[in-house]
């Protein structure tokens, strides 16, 4: 059966909708963006979900947005996601919104030792209830909406807060609902990545395998990709994908006919960018400019023989740990923590305390655990 909702389609609507929502405890939210669809994503449906009603805002019929701060900085409503990271992330970006009092059922759901965590396997785990996936990768940005699109968008948040409330009681019967409030917490300070005005190879991944010389190159056709995907409004893969891109900086072909040898470009996008991709790539540069454009590299640094056995040591009493809570090692502890606090000269409770990587719960959990596996090796 679908849920009833109220579409918010203009700034007086939004207002009600706002004063509404603010005189509730708990509020069910989900956000639909068009990022596979074009350059300079946004967010093109915000959904709300009360205990009684449903709403469903069009932020792109809307010309004052600012009133959405008042309901996600609220610290006294709880504001429930599933799989929070990127629409936490969107927020900041598109309204510089910080969503306060934040609980991820996706994060609790991992938390309590669940497989599958997906919305939809949640729901039918919980609920007994297929949900319609069909539109999830349609372009949100078009209008008008279909009835069906709004029907599927409303029925991301319908159980989300009936699941709050049962992840909540498993996950305190566990004694684990302090650990997943405190992550909580700071998933709901993360922020859209900012590169500035950084060359575009230090965000590409495999770049730092490149020479300077290709790097140059690479650069080059990341820019000139980068400048028709903003001028056609379309993604950067649909213009040419990561892996194109870097075979033709690492071969450098002098011609189409070597481009077209590599099997990396379809015939439309070759008649399209062929020329262009030639020209970039038959561009000389200047030796010394291939010099000085080097990727940053992580420094190296030897790892002590007595940080390694702490690591393995800590590494097999977390692996058993997380065995007996039923629940995914690295989500108890990761690698980057296990070294951090293997790599303490000498470990108390006063040094763990000071790591920044740990979370609180981390520490009063597992500190007295930890200290006694240092001081054994």
């Amino acid at each position: 059966m679908q849920a009833d909702y109220t579409f918010i389609k203009n700034d007086n609507e939004l207002t009600d909708c706002i004063n509404y929502c603010k005189k509730e405890k708990i509020l069910a939210v989900d956000l639909e963006a068009d990022s596979m669809f074009h350059y300079n994503e946004k967010i093109c449906l915000i959904q709300l979900a009360t205990p009684l009603k449903n709403f469903i805002i069009d932020p792109l019929s809307i010309d004052n947005t600012e009133s959405l701060s008042q309901v996600f900085s609220d610290k006294n409503i709880i504001k429930v996601f599933h799989g929070a990271d990127y629409d936490i992330r969107s927020l900041y970006k598109n309204y510089s919104i910080i969503v306060n009092n934040l609980f991820d059922t996706e994060l609790a759901s991992r938390f309590i030792g669940k497989a599958k965590t997906g919305l939809s396997s949640v729901v039918f785990d919980r609920f007994n209830v297929v949900l319609d996936k069909r539109f999830q990768k349609k372009d949100w940005s078009q209008r008008p909406l279909l009835s069906e699109m709004l029907d599927y968008a409303v029925s991301d948040v319908t159980y989300l807060i009936q699941l709050y409330y049962i992840v909540k009681k498993e996950l305190i019967e566990k004694k684990r609902y302090s650990w997943v409030t405190e992550e909580c917490k700071k998933l709901s300070r993360v922020k859209h990545a900012d590169v500035n005005n950084k060359p575009l190879v230090f965000n590409f991944k495999g770049a730092m395998k490149l020479n300077p010389k290709h790097l140059v190159f690479l650069e080059d056709l990341l820019v000139f990709r980068k400048t028709i995907a903003q001028k056609k409004d379309k993604p950067l893969f649909k213009i040419i994908n990561n892996e194109a891109l870097f075979k033709l900086a690492q071969i450098l072909p002098s011609n189409i006919k070597e481009i077209k040898a590599l099997k990396i470009l379809s015939s439309r996008q070759l008649s399209m960018y062929g020329k262009n991709l030639v020209k970039i790539i038959s561009t000389p540069h200047n030796s010394k400019e291939n010099s000085l454009f080097k990727y940053p590299k992580k420094k190296k640094f030897i790892v002590k023989p007595y940080v390694s056995k702490r690591v393995k040591k800590l590494k097999l009493w977390r692996d058993d740990v997380a065995e007996k809570l039923n629940i995914d090692p690295p989500l108890l502890f990761n690698k980057a923590m296990l070294l951090s606090i293997a790599e303490e000269k000498e470990v108390s409770m006063d040094k763990l305390n000071s790591l920044e990587k740990l979370s609180a719960w981390q520490k009063k959990e597992f500190g007295y655990d930890i200290i006694k596996i240092i001081q054994q090796v």
